[in-house]
């Protein structure tokens, strides 16, 4: 979804980033909760990419980076995340 959705201005400057922590939630979820589904679902995005950049292109000429950046939600911390997610983690 960051592929066909993001800006491309905001893409180049926070995309590794943004993947960074994306392979940080993937190792996780393969060394702490054992979930290969993780795995899965990024690899099956990884080959739909080349689509999802097509239905970029018809977006982009819609709407402006700025408007796509407005419907965005804001940015959260790791220990956010974790606290939002913590009730599905069995103990």
């Amino acid at each position: 979804m960051i592929t066909k959705n993001y800006p491309l201005p905001h893409l180049w400057v926070y995309g590794w980033l943004i993947g960074l922590y994306d392979l940080a939630g993937v190792g996780r979820a393969l060394l702490n909760r054992r979930e290969p589904s993780a795995l899965a679902g990024r690899l099956e995005g990884w080959r739909s990419a080349r689509r999802m950049w097509r239905k970029r292109q018809h977006l982009v000429r819609r709407r402006s980076a700025a408007q796509i950046m407005s419907r965005l939600a804001p940015v959260q911390s790791p220990q956010q995340v974790l606290a939002r997610y913590r009730h599905l983690v069995a103990r």
